[in-house]
């Protein structure tokens, strides 16, 4: 590095010293910002001293944070699948059969008896009970505004 980089270098990290608990670079985002930040500045500085000072940098075979190869196999398959959002699906008799076959084995644990169909009209009687009332209530709100 030439001399002023070497300057401005040790000037940004002087930011970063422990001393009075990062005393300088609180001064300078409380300068700068309204709001909280992540301090990227010392990573970024590291990184850049790490790669001018080194000249054998070995890098480790590390799985990397994001895996590209499986956004771009999944952003693939949304776009397949919203091509075909426009049609309707299409079943042949056998595939009918089968979507009815996998809901009968998926609902086998459903049994469907007595209290199984009295807890049904007894929810089915409590939603209608509870509409009533929010028509009964929107309706003397628009009587009380003047509207009918």
């Amino acid at each position: 590095m030439s001399r002023k980089e070497q300057q401005r270098y040790q000037k940004l990290a002087t930011l970063h010293k422990q001393e009075y608990n990062y005393r300088r670079y609180r001064i300078v985002v409380e300068r700068d910002a309204t709001r909280g930040c992540i301090p990227w500045h010392e990573v970024h500085l590291h990184d850049i001293n790490t790669v001018l000072r080194e000249k054998n940098i070995e890098e480790q075979d590390e799985p990397p944070l994001i895996n590209f190869e499986k956004w771009v196999h999944l952003k693939e398959k949304a776009l397949d699948a919203f091509r075909y959002r426009d049609f309707p699906p299409a079943y042949d008799a056998d595939g009918h059969g089968m979507a009815m076959a996998y809901l009968g084995w998926e609902l086998r644990s459903v049994s469907a008896g007595d209290v199984f169909s009295q807890a049904l009209k007894d929810r089915s009687f409590r939603l209608k009970r509870g509409e009533e009332t929010l028509t009964m209530r929107g309706e003397e709100a628009r009587r009380a505004t003047g509207f009918s």
